[in-house]
C-alpha cells in the first residue's frame, strides 16, 4: 500500500493518481478481509500544498531488507553462517551504497516530476485568471482540477462501497468534462448577425470573407463592382446553421478597383468594401 500511497502524492493532477487511489483502496480492502484493519477514510493529503515534501519517504530500503538480499545471493551454507565474512561485508556495503544512490535518484525524479506538475497547474491557472489562455488549455486546467479533489486515499469498508465510489469518481469526472464540452459548444454559436473585413485587403487574386449566424436559415452572399453590378454570386439562397462561416473569393479576370460584397440573411443585410490590385 505504500507504493500506491507514493504514487497518489507524486501524481496529484493526472489520471495515474486516480488509478492509483482506487488499487490504494483495493489492497485495503483484501487486507482486510484477511484479517487486517477496518476501513474507513485516511487523512487525505494536501495536494494543493507543494511543500510537502515530507510525502516522499527515504527510507525504503533498508539494512535489514539488504543484509537479507545478500543471504540469498549466498549459497554456501558456511558463508551464510559466517556473520563476520569479508565477502558478505564487502557486498553488503556495496550494495547498500549502490542501493541508496538508486533510491536517491528515483525520489529526486519523483519530486521533480511533481513539482512540474504543480508549477504547470499553476501557470496554467494564471492564464485562465487572466484571461490569456487558449481553449486547449482552459479544458486541460479543468481536468487537472476535476481530477485533484477526486485524487485520495481511502479504506472502504466493503466491496460495494468501493465500487460505487469508483463508479461516483467516474461520474463526477466525465459530467462535469460533458458540461464544459456543453458550455464550450454554446460560446461557438455567435450572439448576433456579423459581416467581417475581408483579408486580405487589398488582394490579389484572392481573399477570405468571415461572416456569423446566430439562427439558421437561408442566406445570400453577393460580390458587385462599383457600378453595382453583380460580379458574383458566392453563396445563392443556401441554408446554413448557426455558426461561424468562411467563404473564398477568388478576382482572377477581375480587373483592379473597389468591389462591395452583401451578406443577406433573413432581414439582416450588410455590406462591406475590398480593393482588387494587380
Amino acid at each position: 500500500m505504500t507504493g500506491f500511497q507514493q504514487i497518489v502524492n507524486e501524481n496529484p493532477y493526472n489520471y495515474l493518481g486516480l488509478v492509483a487511489s482506487w488499487d490504494y483502496a483495493a489492497t485495503s480492502l483484501i487486507a482486510g478481509l484477511q484479517g487486517g484493519s477496518g476501513g474507513g477514510n485516511t487523512d487525505n493529503p494536501d495536494f494543493e500544498n507543494e511543500d510537502t515534501e515530507e510525502n516522499f519517504s527515504e527510507d525504503i530500503i533498508t539494512d535489514d531488507i539488504v543484509e537479507n538480499q545478500i543471504d540469498d545471493l549466498i549459497d554456501d551454507p558456511q558463508e551464510k553462517s559466517n556473520k563476520n565474512s569479508k565477502y558478505k561485508n564487502n557486498s553488503k556495503k556495496s550494495l547498500i551504497t549502490n542501493s541508496k544512490v538508486f533510491q536517491e535518484k528515483i525520489f529526486s525524479t519523483f519530486k521533480n516530476s511533481r513539482d512540474h506538475e504543480i508549477q504547470k497547474i499553476k501557470d496554467l491557472q494564471s492564464k485562465v485568471e487572466t484571461h490569456t489562455a487558449t481553449k486547449q488549455e482552459k479544458s486541460e486546467y479543468e481536468s487537472k482540477r476535476i481530477l485533484n479533489s477526486l485524487i485520495r486515499t481511502s479504506k472502504p469498508e466493503n466491496i460495494y462501497e468501493h465500487i460505487n465510489s469508483i463508479n461516483t469518481d467516474i461520474q463526477k469526472l466525465f459530467s462535469k468534462r460533458n458540461s464544459l464540452e456543453s458550455i464550450e459548444n454554446k460560446v461557438l454559436i455567435p450572439t448576433e448577425y456579423n459581416l467581417s473585413q475581408n483579408y486580405p485587403n487589398p488582394f490579389n487574386p484572392t481573399t477570405k470573407i468571415n461572416f456569423s449566424l446566430p439562427e439558421d436559415g437561408k442566406i445570400k452572399l453577393t460580390v458587385y463592382d462599383i457600378l453595382g453590378r453583380e460580379v458574383k454570386r458566392l453563396i445563392n439562397s443556401e441554408f446554413r446553421s448557426a455558426g461561424r462561416y468562411t467563404v473564398e473569393f477568388i478576382g482572377t479576370g477581375l480587373s483592379s478597383g473597389v468591389y462591395f460584397y452583401k451578406l443577406e440573411a433573413g432581414k439582416f443585410v450588410q455590406t462591406k468594401r475590398m480593393v482588387l490590385i494587380k
